[in-house]
């Protein structure tokens, strides 16, 4: 199957909501997963969607491990895709999304130079803040392979923002801790350890993957850099709370 067959299948699953049996073998590569993921960004940009940044999943090394995958993934991030802290989302809008709560990084200035430091790196970012990520798979029962994972989004549903936001001065991104409270009852917790060792290791990958196909990191996009929980469970009458040390909460509800 071509490339805008294998396009107009997922731009379809995602606008309805409605699932679709797994493409990977029909994409067949990584690679081609990402051409058509740059194909649907296209779309939903003459749709009048505008881009807000960059998600990047597949950042916990367990989870490579058990894909058998080496680097993570990315994805793209719209603008009427971020939401802000107690927010209720629509049942309907959604597949079957699943819960993680993540760093939101936001830049200051274009990223254009590959192999930063974590130093230099910091010296692009204006804050972080805390977030949770919905994620969501159009392929039938999450059943996706890594070709048809990247080609779907990197599994991108939404991005919800807490209202603190805070200079990456003084924290320890490796211990910055997270609780995530389900219904008032505490269902996983983190660090910032779990991405990757380090949150800058995945922006620091990030930007060098964008600036090798033409995309850099721009000012003021931002980026979140993968679960610091295992993915948790969402269904139509959860309340989400999640407790970042430094970074306040942020909470959504569903119906």
């Amino acid at each position: 199957m071509d490339i805008e067959s294998l396009t107009n299948r997922i731009y379809h699953a995602e606008r309805d909501a409605t699932p679709i049996a797994t493409l990977a073998a029909d994409i067949g590569t990584p690679e081609r997963g990402y051409a058509i993921q740059r194909q649907l960004i296209a779309r939903a940009m003459q749709d009048g969607r505008a881009l807000a940044g960059r998600k990047i999943g597949l950042t916990s090394k367990l989870v490579q491990e058990q894909l058998g995958v080496h680097e993570p993934v990315h994805g793209p991030i719209f603008v009427d895709r971020v939401l802000r802290s107690g927010v209720t989302l629509d049942a309907a809008a959604f597949i079957a999304p699943k819960v993680e709560p993540e760093l939101a990084f936001t830049f200051s200035q274009d990223v254009t130079e590959p192999g930063l430091s974590r130093a230099a790196l910091t010296k692009h970012i204006t804050h972080v803040t805390a977030a949770i990520e919905i994620v969501d798979s159009r392929i039938t029962d999450w059943g996706f392979a890594l070709p048809d994972m990247i080609a779907d989004y990197a599994v991108s549903a939404r991005v919800i923002l807490g209202d603190r936001q805070v200079a990456l001065e003084g924290i320890d991104l490796t211990t910055l801790g997270v609780r995530a409270m389900r219904n008032g009852d505490e269902v996983g917790t983190g660090t910032g350890a779990a991405c990757l060792d380090h949150p800058l290791n995945a922006l620091g990958w990030l930007a060098d993957a964008l600036i090798a196909i033409g995309e850099p990191l721009r000012a003021g996009q931002i980026v979140i850099t993968g679960s610091l929980t295992p993915v948790l469970p969402l269904a139509t009458g959860d309340h989400y709370a999640a407790d970042f040390d430094h970074l306040g909460s942020v909470t959504f509800s569903i119906a």
